[in-house]
């Protein structure tokens, strides 16, 4: 699973003889190419770069390299509360969010703020997000991942069974904007996200629909995450 080196193991790893570090830098540089093409047409102008703790710093460091833009960590992580995007209901990401984060708020304000994280998927940590740094007064905040734009369910390892609840399924970038309350979001394309990881064996299911397994297997998967979220809902 390619979210492996995106999200979830930590930066020290190495798996497949590739490194997360290095993928990690490489996805931040290839975003950061994309960012200057966007800013030569006058599509964002970022005052800040600014990661979303913690899985993000390592591809902003290289991004803020790539760009010129100035780097600020003033996203402030209390590193006792459970990452939001593996919690079972809607209701606890948003609590998880809301605990998670604290602004420097001197800092944002009047700023455009180029937010950086890992990945968007269901939306809710980024919109919190985004609204939290309005409040602390930024001018202007965009929203990049260092992912594509996830569109297709999975059932193998992460918990998002049905598409329906992704952020970016049957939406447009401008309705992802908005949904999102950003002024411009910027995903990492699926070719530079292989091309930074360097493994052409990856599962990319939920960002290109293309599942290893065969559609009654999946089927089958499926069936068994929903009925596991519904227990756990129950509680």
């Amino acid at each position: 699973c390619f979210f492996e080196w995106v999200y979830f193991a930590g930066p020290e790893s190495r798996m497949e003889k590739k490194d997360v570090y290095h993928a990690r830098l490489e996805s931040g540089r290839k975003l950061g190419e994309k960012i200057n093409k966007m800013r030569e047409k006058l599509m964002l102008d970022p005052d800040l770069i600014v990661p979303v703790p913690e899985t993000s710093p390592v591809c902003s460091i290289v991004l803020s390299e790539v760009t010129g833009i100035p780097y600020r960590e003033i996203l402030i992580k209390n590193r006792y509360v459970q990452r939001s995007f593996i919690l079972n209901t809607q209701a606890s990401r948003e609590r998880a969010v809301q605990l998670k984060l604290a602004p420097v708020a001197r800092e944002f304000k009047g700023k455009k703020i180029l937010l950086v994280d890992d990945s968007i998927v269901r939306g809710t940590t980024s919109r919190r997000i985004i609204e939290m740094v309005r409040k602390a007064g930024a001018a202007e905040v965009y929203f990049a991942s260092a992912c594509p734009p996830v569109l297709h369910h999975c059932f193998y390892g992460i918990d998002f069974p049905t598409s329906k609840e992704l952020v970016a399924y049957d939406r447009s970038f401008q309705e992802i904007e908005s949904k999102l309350n950003a002024d411009r979001v910027i995903y990492l394309e699926n070719d530079d996200l292989i091309e930074s990881i360097g493994l052409s064996t990856l599962c990319t299911a939920c960002i290109d629909g293309n599942y290893p397994l065969g559609a009654e297997v999946n089927e089958e998967f499926q069936k068994a995450r929903m009925k596991n979220r519904e227990k756990a809902n129950e509680k």
